[in-house]
């Protein structure tokens, strides 16, 4: 998580390299990706989405979780992955997109000069579009509404208002500078929109031909906390439904009921089958613990 919060990202692709548990969470139930998306590490949340949704797929083949924090940590993988669920800060990026002039003139003088105004009709995504090449602008990504959907969206002001987000902003729109194929300006260039991510780079290879450029706009979410409850520091967390989930952490109940002394095997057998049936339980909801102590 360290390397995650501080953009070291030879040090996070080796620890992926080598099979490290990217769900792992740390006290405050966040996990590497939340670290690197609360320093606006994007490139590197990038990197993690990719192997959490590696892990997600290869679920059957995951190694035994060898202590109770490890059992919990891990998602419920009977749903399809989304990265909003399994996190609490999540960056949402969008494309600016433009294209060079085709002018056989403006080559020979010099570099090639891009504007959105070049765009094909071809050019489906349009000036701004998810990163998937859906078209929106930047006023169109909403927060995510619970009565909605659970991933970042493009919706209406008059849906949105009908509705409790349990999402918050807490940046603003900024150039992702994070990426290391990138120029000093934020773009990336290929010469095609739908290029493979290894063949977009920070500067055209040639003056010559049509190119296209995009850069990387990101602002960062975070999910609704409660960090105020009567008798203690206790940090809350806002389900999808955005009810907030009572009741006792259940890790801890597990270790209790595994730290009882028993009479004889078939008692302790019949604990530790009461145990895994609370953390299998707990564990269907993706941000349980809901509460936990800060200090």
């Amino acid at each position: 998580m360290n390397a995650a919060s501080k953009g070291n990202i030879e040090t996070v692709e080796y620890l992926l390299d080598h099979h490290s548990n990217p769900f792992i969470k740390n006290k405050l139930n966040e996990n590497a990706y939340d670290v690197a998306a609360t320093s606006q590490e994007i490139y590197i949340c990038g990197l993690l989405e990719k192997a959490e949704r590696e892990w997600w797929k290869g679920k059957r083949a995951l190694p035994n979780p060898t202590s109770f924090k490890e059992l919990a940590d891990m998602p419920n993988f009977d749903k399809p992955y989304n990265v909003n669920d399994c996190h609490i800060t999540v960056p949402v990026i969008v494309h600016e997109n433009q294209r060079s002039a085709t002018s056989f003139g403006l080559s020979l003088r010099g570099s090639l000069k891009y504007s959105s105004n070049s765009l094909l009709k071809s050019d489906f995504r349009g000036p701004w579009s998810l990163p998937d090449g859906r078209p929106t602008t930047k006023d169109e990504v909403k927060l995510p509404v619970a009565a909605i959907s659970s991933s970042a969206s493009t919706i209406s002001n008059a849906t949105a208002s009908k509705s409790r987000n349990s999402w918050f902003w807490v940046t603003d729109w900024q150039i992702d500078m994070t990426h290391p194929r990138v120029d000093s300006q934020g773009w990336q260039y290929a010469r095609n929109f739908e290029e493979n991510e290894k063949n977009w780079y920070t500067s055209p290879l040639t003056n010559s031909g049509s190119w296209v450029r995009r850069r990387r706009w990101v602002r960062v979410m975070k999910r609704v906390v409660d960090v105020s409850k009567e008798g203690g520091n206790v940090l809350q967390f806002v389900s999808e439904n955005n009810t907030q989930i009572d009741g006792v952490d259940y890790v801890k109940r597990a270790e209790s009921i595994i730290n009882k002394k028993s009479a004889s095997e078939v008692d302790q057998l019949a604990q530790y089958t009461e145990a895994i049936e609370i953390l299998l339980s707990g564990s269907k909801s993706m941000f349980l613990p809901f509460f936990f102590s800060l200090d």
